[in-house]
């Protein structure tokens, strides 16, 4: 991955506070006072020496931090890996604490290994909850600092150019493969993903569980004009259907409607998505799907058959238990109890 070059101007106008300089070295040199990295540029190593909390640990990160703008500087700068960045940018107690936080190590086909809390990563690392939470913070800021965001530059293009192949949204399903890339450094592509969506939120958005080179802003309009959509039509209605009702001008910006519509609504918590491409709203819409799907067993017939069938024809992250299916059954006028446990329609 190629670091795109920078001038010296550029990187001398950085302000000291935000290069990405050691904390230490921040607030040593404001005595001086230096408010750039041009101005640090300037000062000799003995004038460096003889400031208050700088010694010659400090002063070889600052020679580091110059290496590494010299080689920006000149185009020269490349890493093989983004483990090569967070290797450069962080310290082993903040990488492992953000390789918990945002299960950069653990395999991502195995949904049910969630990102660690910060009293699980405490528990195991034998420190306070709090400290935790101090780490995770100071290696937030480092990734935010203006050498790390140069040196991720190229990383943030590679994501947001496989979100790009696949219309501007994807879900995890379709973003697991780049785990085996040479840029992903074996990492969790998700996990990635996700801190680099957090760390620079305007290149790469994460909402409720996908990826998406659009806007909040933008995602979420759609999202309320779409469960609007659904909200009156108060049954499912299929993809193609739903697309007729928003209209041309609302999916004017997609570049692939459906297959956007589809990856928005399959992760929409408040949306039913079935497995033959048709979208129901829970609250109002789940009554007629359970009525339709009742219709086609042979009734009367048990609530944990009727679960069974109807969660059959939902896609896996949209299935519901037992216990909501008879809430519905209850609930719903067409249909009515005729023993324990037992349903049928009633006659229209």
């Amino acid at each position: 991955m190629q670091v795109a070059a920078i001038s010296r101007e550029e990187l001398d106008a950085w302000p000291i506070a935000e290069a990405g300089l050691p904390v230490r070295v921040v607030n040593a040199v404001r005595e001086v006072p230096v408010s750039t990295v041009g101005q640090l540029r300037q000062l000799p190593d003995p004038d460096l020496l003889k400031l208050r909390s700088l010694g010659r640990i400090s002063l070889g990160h600052i020679h580091a931090f110059f290496r590494i703008c010299g080689q920006i500087e000149q185009g020269r700068q490349r890493f093989g890996t983004v483990q090569e960045v967070f290797a450069l940018c962080l310290d082993d107690a903040e990488r492992n604490v953000l390789a918990g936080r945002y299960g950069l190590d653990r395999d991502p086909e195995k949904p049910s290994r969630r990102r660690m809390t910060l009293q699980q990563i405490a528990d195991a690392g034998h420190i306070t909850r709090e400290r935790v939470r101090q780490i995770q913070d100071a290696g937030l800021r480092k990734l935010q600092s203006r050498i790390a965001q140069v040196c991720l530059q190229p990383f943030y293009d590679y994501a947001c150019g496989q979100v790009e192949k696949r219309g501007g949204l994807a879900g995890g399903a379709e973003l697991l493969g780049l785990r085996s890339e040479p840029a992903m450094g074996g990492l969790n592509p998700l996990g990635l993903m996700r801190l680099l969506s957090e760390v620079r939120s305007a290149r790469l958005v994460h909402y409720n569980g996908f990826f998406s080179t659009f806007s909040l802003d933008f995602l979420q309009a759609l999202e309320s004009r779409l469960t609007a959509i659904l909200s009156q039509a108060g049954q499912p209605l299929s993809l193609d259907e739903l697309m007729k009702r928003a209209g041309t001008e609302t999916l004017a910006s997609l570049r692939e409607p459906a297959a956007a519509i589809e990856c928005l609504l399959d992760h929409a918590p408040a949306v039913a998505s079935t497995t033959d491409r048709r979208f129901f709203l829970y609250r109002n819409g789940a009554g007629p799907y359970v009525v339709e799907v009742l219709g086609r067993l042979d009734r009367p017939a048990h609530y944990r058959k009727i679960t069974s069938t109807f969660n059959e024809s939902l896609k896996p992250a949209k299935r519901k238990g037992a216990g909501y299916v008879l809430e519905l059954l209850i609930a719903t006028p067409r249909c009515t109890r005729v023993d324990r446990g037992i349903y049928d329609l009633k006659a229209e």
